[in-house]
């Protein structure tokens, strides 16, 4: 990529084959912090397929030369603290499928303890972890019910099981359409299961949660649609005869009905909130399918048998504004008007949307009719609360330059008595360099924000800095990176003594944070749940120790949390249902200066998926200090 002011500074990408036509390495040529290489290095097994990708390497004095295969895996060890490791490994079956049985990601800790994620080809059984109830759909519309009919045949389904790099276990069911059928999570061994039931073409009727999948197989029973742990739990979907999804429902929600024109594209939809006041929300598109108006209407003639040969269009006319084809809203209440590919919109009454040049900022593309072709030229948003006399109107008008970036916009407030104007200006790469903002009232005195940014050679942002009004602009943040492309120190307001630095390992996760305030360590588990934490800092005490350890269970929940304070340990743990809501909490803390005991035995209760009632077993007396402290 070259830049546009000076054609001497460029960014060289330079890929390197084999005789074979596989790409080997890939070089970005002196971009890193200082002006070094980093070099990726791809490996093959004797099938020609992917076997080891290297992490980037950095390569001094490469000048985008292809780099000894020996010296640039010596360089990737290198490049992360002598890693053995730094390079993700995939071991595939013995067969011409080429399936992927086993995956490791970089790093030495998960290669030598073999921490991968491991994949196993099966078919379904009658019994065990491989076992899948057939669900079937027993009349239709809304008077439809979901009836368990025995279990799939054996090898009738085929079963994809997967084991993460902690050994946490799931299987995926599908059937010979490719369609999933049942997602499977091990927890300690115990099935959470979530089915997924499809009418005859295909579509998704059907998502069925552990909790209800859990009744349904236990009651042995069939469940209507409308019956309560069916709306409590499950995600329902129904279609017309084109396959257009016309209602949904979602756990603890009244159906949802969706209306299309003749095109099938949605124009009008009602949630149960909406049906109590008789409401349909539209969206109106234009010729193109761009949305041009949303709101709210009372028609009453709303269905897809009404409107299955209408074909609903969005036009704009300067004098009249916006009208519909095949629909004319009722007791409408419009939320936004969109405007695309010219300003015909703007008129005397919001004439102070109208473009103004800025030197120093992009130039507005003016070339005939074709200046926004395409874009989003102008919004009105009506805000207005229903009854209110105030105006809370908003109009904007949005300009763009050659490139179809956004260099200016405008909006009106308040029946023109506020105004937001921004300004922008990009580097040859499209990332802004300054954005100008301007607030303006009546009566009162104009404020402006400036935010200037800079970026280093490679598109890195290293300096962003503010000016408000006349006032000395001042630095609000400088970054710095490490050769791999990596934040490691931050400086907030620009000054060393707020400087926060940063350390990773060599997945990019961060463990060390630092500074004058206090210092932070971070521990991971393998699949990157944080285990641990430590922070050391400053405060009213001479020196404040902090540490905090934490469980996961074999879904990733957080079953328990130790924090260790001045080194007496409050604990809490959790505990969840199989929708992963909170049912227990079990906190111990200070409940007087310096002594801990139990302080919450919380019991909480849900209908579906809500809460219904938090009851509280303890009846001590909580230490409001120590709550402050953990904040």
């Amino acid at each position: 990529m070259v830049d546009e002011t000076d054609q001497n500074k460029y960014l060289d990408v330079i890929e390197y084959f084999d005789g074979l036509g596989r790409l080997t390495q890939t070089v970005q040529v002196g971009i890193t912090p200082a002006h070094n290489s980093l070099v990726t290095l791809q490996e093959y097994d004797m099938y020609g397929r992917e076997c080891a990708t290297w992490l980037p390497a950095i390569i001094m004095g490469n000048n985008g030369n292809f780099t000894n295969v020996t010296d640039l895996k010596s360089s990737a060890i290198t490049s992360y603290g002598n890693d053995s490791n730094p390079y993700s490994k995939t071991i595939y079956e013995a067969s011409p499928l080429n399936r992927v049985l086993e995956q490791y990601g970089p790093g030495a800790n998960w290669h030598s303890s073999n921490s991968s994620n491991k994949v196993s080809y099966l078919t379904n059984d009658a019994t065990g972890n491989r076992s899948c109830m057939y669900f079937k759909i027993d009349g239709s519309g809304l008077n439809a019910s979901l009836v368990k009919s025995g279990l799939y045949a054996a090898g009738e389904l085929y079963v994809t099981e997967k084991k993460n790099e902690i050994g946490n276990l799931s299987y995926e069911f599908k059937n010979s359409l490719e369609q999933t059928i049942l997602i499977r999570q091990m927890n300690n061994n115990e099935a959470h299961d979530t089915y997924y039931v499809y009418d005859d073409f295909g579509n998704l009727n059907y998502v069925i949660p552990p909790i209800l999948a859990d009744k349904i197989i236990k009651e042995n029973k069939s469940m209507a649609d409308n019956s309560l742990e069916v709306k409590q739990y499950a995600y329902l979907y129904k279609y017309d005869e084109r396959n257009r999804c016309i209602r949904k429902r979602l756990p603890g929600c009244d159906w949802i009905y969706y209306v299309y024109d003749r095109t099938d594209r949605l124009i009008f939809t009602q949630d149960g909130e909406s049906r109590k006041k008789h409401e349909w929300i539209y969206s109106i598109p234009d010729a193109l399918g761009r949305i041009v108006q949303t709101g709210t209407c009372r028609n009453t003639d709303i269905s897809n048998e009404n409107y299955k040969d209408k074909l609903v269009i969005g036009t704009y006319n300067v004098e009249k504004g916006y009208s519909f084809s095949d629909f004319i809203p009722e007791n409408r209440r419009y939320f936004m008007n969109n405007y695309y590919d010219n300003y015909d919109f703007l008129t005397d009454r919001n004439k102070e949307l109208v473009y103004e040049d800025r030197p120093g900022y992009g130039k507005r593309y003016n070339v005939n009719d074709y200046s926004a072709k395409g874009l989003l030229t102008g919004t009105y948003v009506n805000t207005i609360p229903a009854g209110w006399e105030g105006a809370l109107d908003e109009h904007s008008a949005l300009y763009y330059d050659d490139r179809g970036r956004l260099i200016q916009s405008r909006k009106s407030r308040m029946s023109g008595e506020a105004f937001d104007n921004e300004y922008l200006a990009y580097n040859f790469q499209g990332q802004p360099v300054k954005r100008l903002h301007e607030h303006l009232m009546t009566d009162i005195n104009q404020t402006s924000e400036l935010y200037s940014y800079e970026y280093d050679h490679a598109g890195r942002l290293i300096e962003t800095r503010h000016k408000l009004n006349e006032r000395n602009e001042v630095v609000i943040a400088r970054n710095t990176y490490d050769e791999l492309g990596r934040l490691i120190s931050e400086q907030a307001n620009g000054q060393e003594g707020l400087q926060t630095d940063y350390s990773y390992n060599i997945r990019s996760w961060t463990t060390n944070l630092n500074n004058s305030v206090y210092r932070e360590s971070i521990e991971y588990n393998n699949i990157g749940n944080v285990i641990y934490m430590n922070e050391y800092r400053h405060s009213k005490r001479p020196q404040y120790y902090w540490e905090v350890s934490m469980e996961y269970d074999d879904l990733s929940r957080m079953t328990s949390y130790a924090d260790a304070g001045y080194g007496a340990a409050p604990t809490t743990f959790f505990e969840y249902d199989k929708h992963g809501n909170i049912i227990y909490i079990d906190r111990s803390g200070v409940t007087a200066e310096d002594s801990y005991d139990s302080c919450d035995e919380l019991t909480i209760t849900h209908s579906g998926n809500q809460v219904q009632s938090v009851v509280d077993a303890t009846t001590v007396q909580k230490h409001i200090i120590h709550m402050i402290l953990e904040i």
